[in-house]
C-alpha cells in the first residue's frame, strides 16, 4: 500500500501514549480514535510539511510544478554534500524549494530545517512493516501489521508543539499543565483535532503545513526499526508520571526525533477506520 491516508471523516486518529498511559500503550503501533472536537490533557500534536500530499498528483505527475516543502531523494543528497562542504548558498536553496528554511543544517541524525521556530526534521521516503506483528506484547485487534511505501520524504516537527509555541500563534494557552518554570517547553494539551487546524492555518506561507498520517508517524516513529519501540522504554518516553514534561528530554530515535512516544498523544491527519 502507498501512501495510505483516509481524508475524511470522523473519528481521527492518534498516536504514541501520553504521560498518564501505561507501558503497554507505548508502543509505535498503538493507536487510538477520538471526534475531531475531542480534547484531553495527554493529547496534543506535531506538524508536519511536504511529503506525497504536497504533490498535485503523485508520482505520475513529477514533472508538475513542485510545492513548498516537497524534495526528490536526490535533491537531498545534493544539499546534505552542500552542507558537509560548506556551500548551500542561497541559490541553491531556491532551486531546491527550501528558500523559505530559516537555517539549512546537518548534523548525525539527518536534515533539519529551522523555519517559524520550529526544527523540522527531514523523514526520507522509504517503505515499512506498518502495525504490530501477531506476537507482540499488548498487541491490539486494531494493529494488523502490512507493508507501506511512503512515496515522497517529508518535514516532520522534532519535538512536540510546545505551549509557548501555540501561545505565540494562537494568543492563548489551553493547557492544563502551566505550572512552573518550565511550562512554557511542555507540550501544548488539551488541544483537539479542529484546533490543530486552526493552528496550521495560521502558520506563516512557504510550506504546506498540515498533520502526519497515520502511516508517516508510524514510519517516523520506527525510524527503521522494527520493535516496538525504538529504544529502551524508560530512555525514550515519559509514561506514567504525574503530568506532562519538557520536550526533547528523552533520548531521540534514530532521525533525531523527540517524544515520539509518551508525554502526550498525537493528532493524526486521517480519519481512523479499523484495519
Amino acid at each position: 500500500m502507498s501512501d495510505p491516508v483516509r481524508s475524511v471523516g470522523s473519528p481521527r486518529g492518534s498516536r504514541g501514549g501520553g504521560w498518564s498511559t501505561y507501558a503497554g500503550l507505548v508502543r509505535a503501533a498503538c493507536r487510538y480514535a477520538a471526534p475531531p472536537g475531542y480534547y484531553d490533557i495527554a493529547l496534543g500534536f506535531r506538524v508536519a510539511a511536504g511529503g506525497a500530499e504536497s504533490h498535485p498528483a503523485g508520482d505520475e505527475e513529477r514533472g508538475a510544478p513542485r510545492k513548498a516543502g516537497l524534495l526528490d531523494q536526490g535533491d537531498v543528497g545534493v544539499l546534505m554534500d552542500a552542507l558537509r562542504e560548506r556551500r548551500a548558498a542561497d541559490a541553491l536553496l531556491r532551486r531546491f524549494g527550501v528558500a523559505w528554511a530559516e537555517r539549512l543544517t546537518l548534523d548525525e541524525h539527518g536534515l533539519c530545517a529551522q523555519v517559524a521556530g520550529f526544527r523540522l526534521r527531514w523523514i526520507p521516503a522509504g517503505e515499512f512493516l506498518m502495525g504490530a506483528p501477531a506476537k507482540e506484547a499488548d498487541r491490539r485487534e486494531n494493529e494488523p501489521q502490512y507493508p507501506v511505501r511512503i512515496s515522497r520524504g517529508f518535514w516532520l516537527g522534532e519535538t512536540l508543539v510546545t505551549q509557548v509555541q501555540w501561545l505565540d500563534v494562537m494568543g492563548s494557552n489551553p493547557s492544563r499543565f502551566q505550572d512552573g518554570e518550565d511550562w512554557p517547553s511542555r507540550p501544548v494539551e488539551q488541544v483537539s483535532w479542529n484546533d490543530c487546524q486552526a493552528f496550521l492555518e495560521r502558520l506563516p506561507d512557504g510550506l504546506t503545513w498540515r498533520l502526519p498520517t497515520e502511516a508517516e508517524w508510524e514510519y517516523a516513529c520506527r525510524a527503521g526499526t522494527t520493535e516496538a519501540r525504538y529504544g529502551q522504554l524508560e530512555d525514550v518516553a515519559w509514561y506514567g508520571v504525574d503530568s506532562t514534561k519538557p520536550v526533547g528530554t528523552k533520548v531521540p530515535n534514530a532521525w533525531g526525533l523527540y517524544d515520539m512516544l509518551g508525554n502526550v498523544w498525537e493528532w493524526c491527519a486521517d480519519y481512523y477506520m479499523e484495519r
